[in-house]
């Protein structure tokens, strides 16, 4: 419950703390409780929406739960990318999101934009490639049965090579 309306950090730091104790679940009622205070807190937005997809709790649910866990956190990221477009951070948990429910041409092009906004973090090159493969755009010429069998550390150099 939140300490005074309009008054999230307390909440939001909470969620921090938790989180970076590896503590998922009050982290995310840390952050729902910052919300419910202050609707329009743009990080307590971005860290529920993260938190929901890139601490593994997506893949954990069966796919029916996913889907919904997937757009709750697409309905957050999708919010403060459009009022950050710049923060690459909202792209590329978007993408995970995106992976999470295998809709791989969408978290392409979240993918894309982060890296065009950030392209140092080797985590996101490495998302990239696997959607990439996910959409046999890494290797195009290739056989099916071939891709299956390519190492993800190729797939990662492939999607980094300079032209």
């Amino acid at each position: 419950a939140a300490l005074m309306p309009g008054h999230s950090e307390p909440l939001f730091f909470s969620g921090r703390a938790h989180l970076a104790l590896g503590m998922i679940d009050p982290a995310l009622q840390a952050f729902r409780d910052a919300l419910a205070a202050d609707p329009g807190d743009q990080e307590a937005m971005y860290y529920l929406g993260y938190t929901l997809v890139a601490e593994g709790r997506a893949e954990q649910l069966e796919p029916s739960a996913r889907r919904g866990v997937v757009a709750e956190a697409r309905r957050y990221l999708e919010a403060v990318g459009a009022a950050q477009p710049a923060r690459a951070e909202a792209h590329y948990a978007l993408g995970l999101a995106y992976l999470a429910v295998n809709e791989h041409a969408e978290a392409r092009r979240c993918l894309e934009r982060a890296l065009a906004l950030n392209s140092t973090s080797a985590d996101w090159h490495y998302y990239h490639a696997r959607t990439l493969a996910a959409l046999s755009q890494l290797f195009p010429r290739l056989p099916g049965w071939i891709l299956r069998r390519l190492h993800l550390r190729e797939m990662y150099r492939a999607s980094v090579r300079l032209p």
